[in-house]
């Protein structure tokens, strides 16, 4: 299965219903979908000239100069919260 199959599961409210009540499933399913998320690659977001990540708004350490002089190296996990980064375009915010 792929994360979007699996994420999508998640947030599935008949599928979610058959598990309520038990708490410790409850968690791990937050865990699970969390995780999940990040593992969907999202476009970092320019903002004032700095690109963040879209999952914590933490500042990705790349500027707009940045990513056509270092487009080869650019991160590909936010080295704050480990999202996946899609560099294939960037977001303007």
């Amino acid at each position: 299965m792929i994360a979007k199959k699996a994420l999508e599961l998640l947030n599935d409210v008949e599928f979610s219903e058959k598990y309520q009540g038990v708490q410790e499933y409850a968690e791990m399913l937050i865990v699970c979908k969390e995780a999940l998320e990040k593992q969907i690659p999202k476009k970092p977001i320019n903002e004032e000239g700095y690109c963040i990540c879209t999952c914590c708004r933490g500042d990705l350490g790349v500027s707009d100069d940045d990513i056509f002089i270092y487009e080869l190296s650019m991160p590909k996990y936010c080295s704050n919260c480990g999202c996946m980064l899609d560099w294939s375009e960037v977001e303007n915010g």
